[in-house]
């Protein structure tokens, strides 16, 4: 699906308005299809860093701009275009981790893999991820059918979709496990 925004200005407000709303809860008695089991915290992190024990990667715990507490992800996150996301991924600082590598833009397949199917308004484990905004994240990936379309998922609704480089979108950053 391709979502053809005309306004960069209409997209900034709805996803600072969305990033404000309560987050839904996950339905009572579904089954989570990324349960708490599935993550680890990363030694030495100060509990910002999640490994997930299927892919092996590691994930920041709260989306770029805000910062974690030690106990929940506070701030608010900062929109950027898809080269902006790139360029601020390769300008984060490094791992608090001595001698990890560093933190970049996870393609879609691994952005995607932190969708939590059973729930939505955010489609991600909140236990893992807190305060994590319902809504559009960059992957590394570009994609469509156009040079100027990139992937990106929403947390949301959970799903991943192709949109213009110059949308904006929110980032969450990925390192290889060491």
């Amino acid at each position: 699906m391709k979502f053809k925004i005309e306004s960069t200005r209409w997209l900034t407000a709805t996803l600072c308005a969305c990033s404000l709303q309560a987050h839904a809860a996950c339905p009572p008695q579904s089954v989570p299809s990324r349960p708490d089991s599935r993550y680890e915290l990363v030694a030495k992190s100060a509990g910002g860093e999640v490994r997930d024990k299927i892919t092996g990667l590691i994930w920041q715990r709260c989306a770029v701009g805000m910062a974690w507490t030690g106990e929940d992800c506070v701030g608010t996150p900062v929109g950027h275009t898809w080269l902006q996301a790139l360029q601020s991924a390769s300008q984060s600082p490094s791992s608090v981790v001595p001698g990890a590598t560093r933190w970049r833009l996870p393609s879609d397949s691994e952005l995607l893999s932190l969708v939590e199917r059973a729930c939505t308004h955010p489609a991600i484990n909140s236990r893992w991820f807190p305060s994590t905004p319902p809504n559009w994240f960059w992957s590394s990936s570009p994609g469509g059918r156009q040079s100027e379309d990139a992937w990106y998922a929403d947390f949301g609704d959970g799903d991943g979709y192709s949109g213009f480089k110059d949308d904006i979108a929110f980032v969450r950053l990925v390192r290889s496990g060491s």
